[in-house]
């Protein structure tokens, strides 16, 4: 009995690995001109877990991403005077220093770092890969419109947002991968246990 809820707890250990390392199979994508084109892994940086990713209108090679911050101090708006996007808050259209980097698709590389800014500029919606935030317009003052800009949702348009699912090949390879370290902990552990069982009655004989 004590064995089977040993095999139990470890197939929940196998399972709480897997969805742990479930982000390293994801990766945001996006689709242009019918060609599916998967971005680097977003760039770590402390305080910064949300981002924005674009390309302008004139060039869909260059994509542009820019993070800001979790606690939302500041996030993407667009000023509707001028239709011009950026990085600050329906209160304050002044633009923060954003962390920014770039990807060139052709040269399929990595996110190269260049200067810290927050304005982005006019730009369709269209041309938004991925945001996670919802973006909408603003007067100066505050938020002039219900309906977003961008929304963090997919959107159906020559760009859209897109997730990759942890295909089931890639989840059975890490079950594979952990199994004999599974197994090794589990013949430890029934060892163990009948191990201090003939010490037990040893004890108590003598």
């Amino acid at each position: 009995m004590r064995n089977k809820k040993i095999l139990i707890i470890a197939l929940f250990l196998i399972l709480f690995c897997l969805l742990g390392c479930s982000k390293c199979f994801a990766s945001v994508s996006y689709t242009y001109n019918g060609n599916k084109i998967i971005l680097p892994e977003i760039p770590e940086k402390e305080g910064y877990i949300n981002y924005l990713i674009y390309y302008a209108n004139d060039n869909p090679n260059i994509v542009q991403l820019k993070l800001f911050p979790t606690d939302l101090s500041y996030y993407p708006t667009v000023y509707k005077a001028n239709g011009c996007l950026g990085l600050n808050t329906y209160s304050n259209t002044s633009n923060s220093s954003a962390p920014s980097y770039f990807y060139d698709v052709e040269k399929g590389a990595d996110w190269t770092k260049t200067s810290d800014s927050g304005y982005i500029g006019g730009i369709e919606s269209l041309n938004i890969v991925a945001c996670t935030t919802d973006i909408y317009y603003t007067d100066g003052k505050q938020k002039t419109d219900d309906k977003p800009f961008f929304q963090q949702t997919p959107q159906v348009g020559i760009v859209a947002q897109q997730v990759e699912e942890i295909q089931l090949s890639q989840a059975l390879q890490e079950v594979i991968a952990i199994l004999p370290m599974t197994l090794v902990v589990l013949v430890s552990l029934v060892g163990l246990r009948k191990g201090l069982k003939v010490l037990e009655t040893f004890l108590h004989q003598s």
